[in-house]
């Protein structure tokens, strides 16, 4: 509601604008105001990555990322897979913030504005899931497993399957995938902005 009443009360400052009745220029703040609301309401947000804290503990939920796993292992949390979360004791609050916001460079404590990105990824791991800027793209679970779209990936075209041997399975990726709630802060990593620049990575 609060954009579609920021929409007309723009258009209508251009409409008397435009007959004569007002100048831009007595309105320059209030556009500036008004496009702000119109951008924020239009905004997509996301708390897939979030801190939530219940009692003496906190559950740490993220995407299955090889380096968030490590850093929630050395703050001693303990994964449940009945909540799909890391159980950690309350006073590593802080550091699991900050280990998120390494990572994926939003620090869970409240929900963050999000975009689409499209990706040109040939990559393969072993025991562990194809990763771009964080994300987790497909994983596998043995070599004959087949593999699978992580959470919030599409793949436009290409293939994704697992490899290697029975003891060093893996798995690997090629085609362009689209990521969805993706964190617009993570726009700022250099090598985000460097696949930008390139065309290998497109904001939709």
């Amino acid at each position: 509601m609060k954009n579609a009443n920021a929409q007309k009360a723009i258009q209508l400052i251009n409409t008397l604008v435009a007959e004569g009745k007002i100048q831009m220029s007595d309105f320059i703040d209030q556009i500036a105001i008004l496009n702000e609301v119109v951008e924020i309401e239009t905004q997509s947000f996301s708390n897939a990555i979030r801190i939530e804290e219940i009692q003496d503990k906190i559950y740490v939920y993220s995407y299955a990322n090889p380096m968030a796993i490590s850093k929630m292992k050395n703050l001693r949390g303990v994964w449940n897979s009945s909540k799909g979360a890391w159980v950690l004791d309350a006073s590593q609050k802080q550091n699991a913030a900050n280990a998120l916001l390494e990572v994926f460079g939003v620090d869970g404590l409240s929900a963050y504005p999000t975009c689409k990105i499209q990706v040109q990824v040939q990559d393969s791991e072993t025991g562990a899931p194809v990763v771009v800027f964080s994300r987790p793209i497909c994983r596998a679970f043995s070599r004959d497993s087949g593999a699978k779209l992580c959470e919030g990936i599409y793949m436009i075209e290409g293939k994704i399957n697992s490899c290697g041997s029975a003891k060093y399975w893996g798995v690997k990726a090629e085609g362009i995938f689209e990521i969805h709630d993706f964190p617009i802060a993570m726009l700022e990593r250099e090598n985000v902005k460097k696949d930008i620049e390139k065309g290998e990575t497109k904001i939709l």
